[in-house]
């Protein structure tokens, strides 16, 4: 069966495939990976190496990224994934590293470590890009010491470049710029914060207990990303127990959501409510929106304004809220509590009106599922 698939997908014959498969112990992605490698990388560094124009340059960098990123085998990956979702699962990828075993040509490093010094911002982030693809221990002196010099400056662009090229899951690359790492979680340097603790926050990062003091201060601000972030690594380094912290976020929650309730609920007119409603952006907390649909001034029309701005035509492929992915389960929890509460007669009618099949000149009730994929019914009430 992995055979039969390796061949599909590589285009390989039998034998080579076989040859493959036994060199990579039978790990189905990596003999993948190894037929499918581009055979142009040497060329490109060759020209890589006298080239001086600079439009040329970013040109044969672009295509140098392709390759340290894999991009020609995840187009692959792709096609398995639609395929055959069975091997995907069986045979699990390791993460773009365990895939990248490319390795520097002779003299490659020092031509990136003399591009990292150039005049041309493209190419230097460029450059920068596929460096941070590469092991640290292929680094020459003159890539760590310009990376070093970016990480404690001031250029914000490149300081985040660098973080989220060079350091973000690959643990040898966060040992070698541990002090720069510390050096952007200092209170005067807030800005960089996230993009620090991003680095230390990745499941392949080791422990670092000395952090332990800055982490701390950092956890108080339990409402924000980089506080989530430090309360996890209190966990992963001992300093919080898993109970402790699924408590004390739990606590931290009922805290937001009594306040976003007492928020919405200041609100005393429907026509206030339907408003707040039509202007709310959706990449908030979805707890004002249960606040508005439970609010003792919804009217009809501003709950199936809620209920149409979730999307129902997409869940209508699921047949119930065990199906749904944890990302939508809030958005598909709301949807059925205002279906509920319309059934119950909940609301009143009130004076406002919505129309889904004419909001904004968009009709919200025309679903993309073909009829075999639903699962669910939007109820008729809904519209």
């Amino acid at each position: 069966m992995i055979i039969e698939k390796l061949q599909k997908y590589s285009g390989a014959d039998l034998k080579t495939c076989e040859q493959q498969l036994e060199k990579r112990e039978g790990k189905f992605w990596f003999a993948l990976h190894d037929l499918l490698k581009p055979t142009d990388k040497e060329a490109v560094v060759v020209k890589l190496r006298t080239a001086t124009d600079a439009e040329e340059l970013y040109a044969l960098l672009t295509r140098l990224k392709e390759i340290y990123a894999c991009s020609d085998f995840q187009d692959a990956v792709m096609k398995v994934f639609d395929e055959d979702r069975e091997i995907l699962e069986a045979h699990k990828l390791h993460g773009v590293d365990a895939l990248n075993d490319f390795e520097p040509e002779p003299g490659e490093m020092d031509r990136y470590a003399e591009l990292l010094k150039s005049f041309v911002p493209k190419n230097i982030v460029k450059t920068l890009e596929i460096v941070g693809r590469i092991r640290a221990v292929d680094f020459t002196p003159d890539i760590i010491d310009k990376i070093k010099s970016w990480l404690t400056g001031t250029n914000d662009h490149m300081i985040k470049q660098v973080f989220s090229t060079n350091i973000n899951e690959q643990p040898d690359k966060i040992s070698l710029f541990f002090n720069e790492i510390v050096f952007n979680l200092k209170p005067d340097r807030s800005a960089y914060h996230f993009t620090a603790m991003r680095a230390l926050w990745s499941d392949s990062a080791p422990a670092y207990p000395e952090l332990t003091a800055t982490l701390q201060k950092f956890a108080k601000a339990r409402d924000t990303q980089i506080g989530s972030m430090a309360n996890d690594l209190l966990v992963r380094y001992g300093n919080t127990g898993e109970d402790e912290r699924e408590a004390a976020d739990s606590h931290f929650r009922d805290k937001q959501v009594a306040a976003i309730h007492k928020k919405v609920n200041k609100l005393k007119s429907a026509k206030g409510l339907h408003n707040f409603a039509n202007s709310f952006d959706w990449d908030d907390d979805m707890e004002y929106m249960f606040a508005v649909i439970r609010h003792e001034k919804c009217e009809i029309a501003t709950a199936k304004l809620v209920y149409w701005s979730i999307g129902p035509t997409y869940f209508q492929q699921y047949a119930s809220g065990e199906e749904v992915e944890d990302i939508n389960r809030d958005a598909f929890m709301l949807m059925t509590e205002i279906e509920e509460r319309m059934k119950d007669g909940k609301y009143a009618v009130g004076k406002l009106e919505y129309d889904p099949k004419n909001d904004l000149f968009k009709d919200k009730t025309k679903s993309d599922l073909p009829e075999n994929k639903i699962k669910r019914a939007i109820p008729e009430f809904m519209y």
